[in-house]
């Protein structure tokens, strides 16, 4: 490859004023010491802090740190996507910015994609950071989402990787709302590799990123790339069917036989009417998240709306 490449990094933000001129002074340094040029763009989900005021001094005193603010918060995947969207480079890698991670992994990244790799994906070797029901909950949806859909997602991978070109030209020409990259990524194909990391410490401040985002993006992520707990719901209520059939047809055996005795009362009734009723509002439940997707891709707002923009062109 030849000097002309540009590599850019895009870092989604929200609220990371602690941050900000440390990744970038990182991120300035390591391009300093190879042949690419780049750009780092950082998308700020409508920051409530200092964040902005920083990235318009860091853009200020260098031309190829640019950012983009959105006008209110909509979430950290179509942050994400906004940067890929108005990215230049012949790559683009996405990561955050409070370290976890690691820029000097980036070297490795562009190793890969010049062997010919056209997106390299990051993998944590572990969650030790997160807590026991974190971990258990990982664990669980991705076993879920690889057996019960047609991609196969690697476990612990995050939304750290480096995407060639025509692998972003494709995602950001996808008109889907409901974003799920790690899917999206997983699903398009191409020539991927994983590179194993061990996840650094936030820096500073606390993640963004809780328990119930988590249960949200996994929630999007099985919608998005199975219809297989609908079909579950038919199956299951089926199978509820005939256990009714059945039990009926031994109440009645019983009443013309008096082969067996049973004291009659409303335990039975209350514990299937429980039952039976909360399986139904489940299966509503899954129902009403199916169009609950539909009615967001038919109304066909756009995924973003941005209040500033720096260093861009076509600002």
């Amino acid at each position: 490859m030849n000097k002309t490449k540009m590599i850019s990094i895009v870092v989604p933000v929200y609220n990371e004023e602690k941050n900000i001129r440390n990744i970038c002074n990182s991120l300035v340094k390591l391009f300093s010491k190879n042949r690419f040029n780049y750009e780092i763009i950082f998308v700020d989900d409508k920051s409530i802090d200092k964040t902005v005021d920083m990235l318009e001094e860091l853009h200020f005193k260098n031309n190829n740190i640019k950012f983009i603010e959105m006008s209110r918060r909509f979430g950290y995947q179509e942050s994400i996507f906004a940067g890929l969207k108005y990215s230049s480079g012949d790559a683009v890698i996405t990561m955050d910015a409070d370290f976890e991670h690691p820029p000097e992994l980036i070297d490795k990244m562009i190793i890969k994609w010049e062997q010919g790799f056209d997106v390299v994906n990051m993998v944590r070797d572990s969650y030790n950071q997160k807590s026991i029901l974190f971990n258990i909950f990982s664990k669980l949806f991705y076993k879920t989402i690889n057996y019960l859909s047609d991609i196969k997602l690697v476990e612990n991978s995050a939304d750290f990787r480096l995407l060639n070109r025509k692998v972003v030209d494709i995602i950001i020409s996808m008109p889907e709302k409901n974003i799920f990259l790690r899917g999206l990524v997983s699903w398009i194909g191409f020539n991927q590799c994983n590179i194993t990391y061990t996840q650094n410490k936030r820096a500073y401040g606390k993640t963004k990123f809780n328990f119930l985002k988590s249960i949200s993006l996994a929630t999007d992520g099985l919608t998005s790339f199975t219809a297989s707990p609908l079909y579950l719901s038919i199956y299951i209520g089926f199978f509820i069917s005939i256990i009714g059939f059945i039990y009926s047809s031994w109440i009645i055996f019983n009443y013309f036989t008096k082969i067996n005795y049973y004291i009659q009362g409303w335990s039975t009734i209350v514990c299937l009417q429980l039952i039976i009723g909360g399986l139904v509002l489940i299966f509503f439940g899954i129902i009403g998240l199916y169009l609950a997707k539909i009615f967001e891709e038919v109304k066909n707002r756009p995924l973003y709306m941005i209040n500033k923009m720096r260093g861009f062109r076509d600002q």
